[in-house]
């Protein structure tokens, strides 16, 4: 009977908690590491909607501010240090969730499509230009969640992004003021090649309704 006991109380342990659909919404911070915006800061928030807790769909915003782009050993562009040009890094995903809910514990992997915009300027007073490139890419990344009660609890995820096509920082002489167009009526356009894609690592409260 003993041993009845211990195996019953192994299986409610071990269980999918009860099944029901729930909303999720997960404000984040973390950090950023390689490509597009290595070394940055990262914050944002996800919306999710998890159906019995197994099978779900998520809208994931997130912010990656980085001072420099080119981490590069080549550190000169026409005389002018990358160090000063900022990068601003924003993602847009719409990504499938499959977890696995225990006992206030939902361990899950994520993945799904979107957009990348990369967002380049500087406000150099010799070197003034200012970016934006818009690209489709994808995520995929796996974390856990796991609840104090039945309305919050604590989420953190590691993801990996890619855009599909190399992002391109570009800019012309004239527009930077490198040159002036009195004395250069056209000049072709400048592009830069940036890694098409870093890892993210996050932790935030989430909130369930």
């Amino acid at each position: 009977m003993k041993k009845i006991l211990i195996v019953a109380a192994l299986a409610l342990t071990l269980a999918p908690s009860t099944a029901r659909a729930e909303w999720l919404f997960t404000p984040f911070v973390g950090g950023v590491t390689g490509g597009l915006a290595s070394g940055s800061v990262t914050w944002g928030g996800s919306l999710a909607w998890m159906g019995d807790g197994i099978l779900g769909a998520e809208a994931d915003l997130g912010w990656n501010l980085n001072n420099n782009l080119f981490n590069t050993e080549d550190s000169d562009l026409l005389g002018f240090d990358k160090d000063f040009i900022e990068a601003n890094v924003t993602t847009l995903m719409g990504n499938v969730i499959v977890g696995y809910p225990f006992k206030g514990f939902n361990p899950y992997i994520v993945g799904g499509i979107g957009l990348l915009r990369v967002k380049a300027k500087t406000e150099e007073t010799l070197f003034d230009f200012e970016s934006t490139n818009n690209e489709f890419g994808m995520d995929l990344g796996a974390g856990a969640m796991g609840f104090v009660n039945d309305n919050w609890g604590f989420r953190g995820d590691f993801r990996w992004f890619y855009s599909f096509d190399a992002p391109q920082v570009g800019f012309d002489l004239l527009d930077a003021g490198v040159v002036r167009r009195v004395d250069v009526p056209t000049v072709d356009l400048i592009g830069i090649d940036v890694d098409r894609h870093f890892w993210r690592s996050t932790a935030g409260v989430t909130f369930r309704f």
